[in-house]
């Protein structure tokens, strides 16, 4: 709860384009609990996207992990 804060003070619009029902599926964990993550063709996208600008902008750029 404390990261959501942080988060909402830098950018308190965020929510508004993260938290979209239509790009979230539930998921239980391999320890029981419940989550929310986005569903896996949104992710993919947003990857790749996310991919593609860095290659653009900043080839020098390795990336390791991304979300």
């Amino acid at each position: 709860m404390v990261l959501r804060e942080v988060n909402l003070g830098w950018h308190p619009q965020a929510e508004d384009v993260l938290w979209r029902l239509e790009a979230q599926e539930a998921k239980r964990t391999q320890h029981g609990g419940d989550v929310v993550r986005y569903r896996v063709d949104v992710k993919r996208r947003a990857v790749a996207r996310f991919r593609e600008l860095v290659a653009r902008h900043a080839p020098w750029l390795t990336i390791r992990y991304a979300f």
